[in-house]
């Protein structure tokens, strides 16, 4: 009888790791939809309840323009398909990441020169910093991200 009762208590430990994941990064999987998709606004009755569903949210533009190295202030992206549109110098290579807050992901939106668009997609909300860093400290630089 000791076998299952050593059986019941990993499996117990097991899932109070897994409830306290859950309830850590929850708000972070996305089980209701396809990835990607904005939410909907809604509107909540008197009680508390949904009496309407309203257009899908969606993000606001941000632009930003420097010289030399630069890390943006916190932007709160949703999750979505971005246009991220870039003018540097001809022939001086600028690169710019975008890092996650909560978690320090990091992710190479241009490695570029020149001026020019790309589409940048955003997985999971939350709050982000554009790292720029130009191969050369006096660089100027400017770019826009768009919500698609």
């Amino acid at each position: 009888m000791t076998i299952g009762l050593e059986v019941l208590c990993g499996f117990t430990i097991f899932a109070l790791v897994v409830v306290g994941l859950l309830v850590r990064y929850g708000d972070r999987l996305n089980f209701f939809g396809p990835a990607g998709k904005p939410k909907r606004e809604l509107r909540l009755g008197d009680d508390g309840e949904v009496v309407a569903v309203g257009e899908r949210l969606r993000g606001t533009e941000f632009s930003l323009r420097g010289t030399g190295t630069m890390a943006s202030d916190t932007v709160e992206l949703m999750a979505g398909v971005y246009k991220f549109e870039y003018t540097f110098p001809a022939g001086e290579m600028v690169k710019i990441d975008l890092i996650n807050v909560d978690d320090a992901d990091t992710e190479t939106v241009v490695l570029k020169s020149g001026s020019g668009s790309v589409a940048m997609s955003v997985e999971v909300g939350g709050r982000y910093v554009f790292q720029v860093d130009p191969a050369n400290e006096s660089t100027a630089w400017s770019f826009t991200c768009r919500p698609l």
